[in-house]
Order: structure tokens, then C-alpha cells, then sequence
């Protein structure tokens, strides 16, 4: 950490955004966003070469790859139609196939033939989609949504070949398969879905939520394929689970923490971490040994610090600021 080994500039003339990141075999960050830039640097063959959005202070999605050291960029495509679309984390297969999830509001999104839902539902749809490792060719896309607005923002690939995706959900009718949760919570659910490689057949997806508000912003595929979804809810009726380390609700947005077996069916543990003001969990990741590792922000100085911990402290003021903070499970 005592050297800066590269820092790059990425964009064009107008607004951009990289949303997530991750990073293939070979050490290369592969990236997306959003772009409200008609001139970005776009490479040769890519798959589409044009910014589509047609209405005022929209954006298109982009996806692109750069290589190890940040001297190149080894491609770079748009994604998106004539509205508001973007695009989160991305996700890589063995073949270094990259998965993307996403919200779209635009009804002539790309989508492949024989993917798993090619037409517009709702206010804004999610999607995912699946590009070659050269960024050249769309192998698949598809839709997901219900009669209002979702959008997907954490995705994984459990070792089938199966992506999974969380998000949030406003939509009562949101198809479902095998759910965990089949009714819509409240006002906004977090969601979670699992589909076929191909794009093709949903597998499995529930509602994730109590009565109030919740978001799914990450997730994280661990051992045995099960899949770990964080985000926050404002519910005093999560679906938690017996002796989970804290099962009520302690303030005005409690973290919560939730963990789905291999088949996306059955929910392995749910649970809140929180104090008594604003909290959120913004990412996961999963260990080999199966512990969640979760980070996020806290407004509530009685956050629940562990002993020995290397900051006890609320550091921020009161009711007004906020401290980052970590935790395992």
C-alpha cells in the first residue's frame, strides 16, 4: 500500500459513473457503470460502438476491460436503449464470460432470442446480461421484472454455472419460482433470483423484505453454493431465523443479513445488525471457511462493537455524520 502502482482516468465528455468491478485470472479489472458520455472511448469490434440514450440527463450502460497495469483498454461497449439504463457489479465464469446485472427503463433494451423474459414490464426492469471475454458479442440477455420498478444490483456464479442477483422490487407480481418469501413485503422488497446459464430459464426468486422498505445491495456465493445477500431494511418483521445473533429490530435502518441455500429455495439463517439510527450494509464477501464478511455505514453510536475490536468508538458526531463499519458472521 506505499505505492501508487496506477491510476487511470475513464470516461468521456459527460457524466460517468464506474458501478463495480472485478477482476479476471490474469489480474485485469473488468468494469461497469453508467455513462451519460456520447464519446467513449469505445474499441474496435466492440459490440455496440454507440450511446442509444435519446432523452435528457439519461445514460447508457457501458462494460469494459483494462489490462493488469491500467496502460490499456482492452475494450469497451455500450449497453443500453433510448432511456435511462446502468449497470452494477459484474461477475466472471470460468470462461471469463462476464455477467452483469442491471436497471433498464428503456422498452428496446437488448435482448437475445430465447432468453428468459425479451419484453419491458414494468417503470424500470433489471436485467442481467452476459458478454464474451472480448466484449464483442452479447451471448445473452434478459429481463426481470413485474408492473413497477426493479432494478438488480449484486450478482454471483454459484459453481453450476447458475447466476444469482439481488436487487429491490417495488412490484407485488414479481415472478416467482419456489420462493423463500411469495408475498410482497411493503412499500419496497429486496429481491433474489437464480437463473441457467444461458439466461434462459428463472430457477428460482423471492421476495426478500418485512412490511417497510428494504434494498438488496450485494451479495456472495460461498462454499457449498450458498449465497449470502446484504443490504438494509426499515421492517420490524424481516424474515429472521431462530438463535440468529440478533433477531429484532433496533432502530430507524437496521443492516440486514441473509443467507439462501445452493437451490435459492430455503433460507439458511436471516438476521439484523444494527443500533439506534441509520444503518446500511453496502457489500459481502464470503470466505473459504463459510464467514460473511460484511461492510457498510453507521449513524448510531451504539452500534454493536465486538471486545478487542480495533475501534470501539463512534468516532462521527452525533445524529449527523456516520462511521464505516465491518463485521463477520
Amino acid at each position: 500500500g506505499s505505492t501508487l502502482l496506477y491510476a487511470t482516468f475513464l470516461g468521456g465528455s459527460g457524466v460517468d459513473a464506474i458501478q463495480g468491478i472485478c477482476v479476471n485470472r490474469v489480474g485485469e479489472p473488468i468494469i461497469s457503470g453508467q455513462t451519460g458520455s456520447p464519446d467513449l472511448p469505445v474499441t474496435p469490434g466492440a459490440f455496440d460502438p454507440t450511446f442509444n440514450s435519446q432523452v435528457p440527463n439519461a445514460s447508457d450502460c457501458y462494460v469494459g476491460r483494462l489490462s493488469s497495469d491500467g496502460s490499456s483498454l482492452i475494450f469497451l461497449t455500450y449497453l443500453g436503449g433510448s432511456e435511462f439504463d446502468v449497470s452494477y457489479e459484474p461477475s466472471l465464469d470460468l470462461a471469463g464470460n462476464i455477467y452483469g446485472p442491471g436497471l433498464t427503463h428503456s422498452e428496446n433494451f437488448p435482448t437475445t432470442p430465447g432468453a428468459y423474459s425479451t419484453s419491458h414490464s414494468g417503470d424500470a426492469d433489471a436485467f442481467v446480461c452476459c458478454f464474451d471475454p472480448s466484449g464483442t458479442t452479447l451471448l445473452a440477455s434478459t429481463l426481470l421484472g413485474g408492473s413497477r420498478f426493479e432494478s438488480a444490483r449484486g450478482s454471483g456464479l454459484l459453481t453450476t454455472g447458475d447466476v444469482v442477483i439481488c436487487g429491490l422490487t417495488t412490484s407485488p407480481d414479481l415472478p416467482l419460482v419456489a420462493p423463500v418469501q411469495p408475498l410482497f413485503g411493503g412499500v419496497k422488497d429486496g429481491f433474489f433470483a437464480r437463473l441457467d446459464p444461458t439466461l434462459s430459464s428463472l430457477l428460482a426468486s423471492t421476495f426478500l423484505g418485512g412490511s417497510m422498505e428494504e434494498i438488496a445491495y450485494d451479495l456472495a456465493v460461498g462454499p457449498g453454493d450458498t449465497t449470502t445477500v446484504v443490504g438494509f431494511t426499515d421492517s420490524l418483521d424481516l424474515p429472521v431465523t431462530p438463535g440468529a445473533f440478533d433477531t429484532t429490530f433496533n432502530g430507524l435502518r437496521d443492516i440486514m443479513v441473509l443467507r439462501l441455500d445452493a437451490a435459492g429455495t430455503s433460507l439458511i439463517y436471516g438476521l439484523y445488525v444494527g443500533g439506534s439510527n441509520f444503518d446500511v450494509a453496502s457489500t459481502v464477501v464470503v470466505d473459504r471457511g463459510g464467514s460473511a464478511i460484511v461492510a457498510g455505514s453507521s449513524f448510531s453510536g451504539d452500534w454493536p462493537v465486538t471486545y478487542g475490536s480495533y475501534d470501539p468508538y463512534f468516532n462521527s458526531a452525533a445524529f449527523s455524520g456516520s462511521d464505516g463499519v465491518v463485521f463477520r458472521l
